[in-house]
């Protein structure tokens, strides 16, 4: 699993997370733990909130370290020999270092009048993640979404794509681990490279762009309800966010222009055993579903990276997930093809965009809430195993990245939550790679986390 630090100013996070939290110990009930969902239906529709404007926000206070890991010595590659003694992914650190991940605060509301036919949803965020690089403070969400009529939802503005369940899900309250899966990170967050550098802020899951979607109840009875899901959205498709600048609004617009939009589209289908859950967080449920993502991506040389060429980018999946009397279950696994993104293992290290570059993977996780009778409240255990190949095919140049995380989460209310991780890691290399490559996954070492969610 993966995460990205940065380092922006710790005033401006600490003072946004110290609001967060006088908040939130006001909001104690507000807000309820969310595993189960149809996320494009939960993630601004405002089902079941009064008309008007509400605060809403967290903040995730983390502490991260890898203490069993070892500097990497004997590097012969002339590039590679600056980093003996050097950490793998030094980002983490070796001690435990306390952090504010995140800390974001908007509004959301739906217009008086319009009996929540026309909603709203807006939010800054600080923080140290990939999302506020460079910039200290983003806006990270703002639309607005439309009941045209029943079965038809339309949103504009910026927001998550309907892509796979993991990166869709409320993270301050659903996710299960401190840190994404290797296939959600390295495939879905997409990060703006300039002659080897990450700049900027990482695309972070969301784009600029209109979504039709909604959820059509198919049949209901005795035995529960069956409903289908769908979302359709059209997108700026770059690494950057449209509303920081004029400039950058504008160099938006030429891609879509000379390069078309993004277009993003999922499908699900939910058995609800209850049809009253079907607007909770929470549902038990057996739901499957199928995503794709097409666009066009402007991508640096490999041999030169000042100059740039037009590549197709293509991100795929499918998943399903089962949660029944206190466990849930979710697998979900993605292919990519083009602008497939290679960083080095160290600080420092240059990284590329494959043009043609080709990668899989996938996750599987288990949360245990119950043990038949017995209710382990307030306590969940969790275990996860993923995935990421890249470049399969190439025996020079593939990669298999695996891990498994074993956690529990403890809920101290509605609105506090902690989670422990502790995240085994291996990577392999092919069997032509340089002796360099194999040395460098030797130093992969396991990551013990642990993340305060302070959610209102």
């Amino acid at each position: 699993m993966h995460s990205s630090t940065t380092r922006p100013s710790s005033l401006l996070v600490n003072a946004i997370a110290v609001v967060i939290a006088v908040i939130a110990v006001g909001a104690v009930g507000a807000a309820s733990p969310a595993r189960a969902a149809d996320w494009a239906m939960l993630s601004g529709t405002e089902e079941g909130r009064p008309d008007g404007i509400a605060p809403w926000g967290f903040a995730q206070l983390l502490l991260e370290s890898q203490p069993w890991s070892t500097p990497v010595t004997g590097l012969q590659a002339p590039p590679l020999q600056k980093f003996n003694g050097s950490l793998v992914a030094a980002e983490l650190p070796e001690s435990f270092d306390l952090s504010v991940r995140r800390a974001r605060l908007g509004l959301r509301g739906s217009v008086p009048g319009t009996d929540q036919r026309l909603v709203f949803i807006a939010a800054v965020e600080a923080g140290e993640n990939g999302l506020t690089r460079d910039r200290g403070m983003v806006l990270v969400d703002a639309s607005v979404t439309a009941s045209v009529f029943p079965g038809l939802r339309l949103r504009v503005g910026q927001f998550k794509l309907p892509t796979a369940d993991e990166a869709m899900e409320n993270n301050p309250s659903a996710a299960s681990f401190t840190r994404f899966s290797p296939f959600v990170s390295a495939l879905l967050i997409e990060q703006d490279v300039v002659e080897g550098a990450i700049v900027g802020p990482a695309l972070s899951l969301r784009d600029v762009g209109i979504e039709a979607f909604d959820a059509l109840p198919l049949w209901q009875g005795e035995q529960g309800a069956l409903d289908l899901g769908f979302a359709a959205m059209a997108s700026l498709g770059r690494p950057s966010h449209a509303f920081d600048s004029i400039d950058d609004v504008n160099a938006q617009l030429v891609h879509v222009v000379s390069s078309g939009p993004d277009l993003t589209g999922r499908l699900q289908l939910s058995w609800l055993l209850d049809p009253k859950q079907r607007h909770r967080g929470n549902r038990d449920e057996v739901s499957v579903w199928l995503w794709r993502q097409q666009g066009a991506r402007l991508v640096p040389g490999l041999d030169d990276p000042t100059t740039t060429s037009a590549v197709a980018r293509v991100r795929q999946g499918a998943g399903g997930q089962v949660r029944l009397a206190g466990v849930r279950v979710r697998a979900e696994v993605a292919a990519a093809e083009g602008a497939v993104l290679a960083q080095g293992a160290f600080v420092g290290q240059p990284a590329v965009v494959l043009p043609d570059g080709v990668a899989h993977g996938g996750s599987l996780d288990v949360s245990v809430a119950r043990l038949g009778s017995l209710a382990l409240d307030p306590f969940t255990i969790d275990v996860g195993a993923d995935w990421l190949a890249r470049n399969p095919d190439d025996p020079a140049a593939s990669r298999f990245l695996q891990s498994v995380t074993v956690g529990t989460q403890l809920t101290f209310n509605k609105t506090f939550r902690l989670l422990l991780n502790a995240e085994l890691r291996r990577l392999e290399v092919g069997a032509e790679a340089p002796p360099d490559a194999a040395l460098i996954a030797s130093g992969l070492s396991p990551v013990l986390s642990t993340q305060l969610n302070l959610v209102f």
